[in-house]
């Protein structure tokens, strides 16, 4: 059960760094947190940026926008927050509280199995309309965005170091 729990929960934390990087592609990297970036005027800001980043051509954005405002109305695959609040409204003390806890996150990881194949078919249909040199150079961005964002996580875990030490 333990080695179990250990699995889950590692390749929980590979899916939501999958998940994080998988909605870059089309992403401004202004997104406020908690939203999933799919509200109707995201949708234009995403095609606007696209149409100046990339050079698409009009017919190339009206065909992202219908992909982008199918997702739009897709479900959200599970929300981290409420599963959270489920998490934390579970009694440690319950004889099956690990079981509890097990069937959480498979619920959780199956979400994010679901969000991930979600976002990659999203990102495979917009890549089939872009033109190779547009690929190229929306692959070349996604680089740079996720070398920034790296240098975010590895400044993020020496800011957090020294976190609950005694200081003084």
């Amino acid at each position: 059960m333990k080695h179990n729990s250990k699995i889950i929960l590692s390749t929980l934390g590979i899916l939501a760094i999958v998940g994080i990087t998988t909605g870059a592609m089309a992403s401004d990297g202004n997104c406020k947190r908690g939203s999933s970036g799919f509200d109707g005027s995201k949708v234009e800001h995403r095609i606007d940026k696209m149409k100046e980043r990339l050079n698409l051509t009009d017919q190339q954005a009206g065909e992202i926008r219908v992909i982008l405002e199918a997702k739009k109305g897709m479900k959200r695959h599970g929300d981290r927050r409420e599963a959270r609040r489920a998490l934390m409204q579970l009694d440690p003390s319950a004889p099956d509280y690990m079981k509890q806890v097990e069937k959480l996150a498979h619920q959780q990881g199956k979400a994010m199995v679901q969000k991930i194949e979600a976002d990659a078919q999203t990102r495979k249909q917009i890549y089939a309309i872009l033109t190779p040199e547009q690929r190229e150079k929306a692959r070349s961005m996604h680089e740079k965005r996720m070398d920034r964002f790296k240098g975010r996580q590895h400044r993020d875990s020496r800011d957090h170091s020294s976190h609950g030490k005694n200081r003084g």
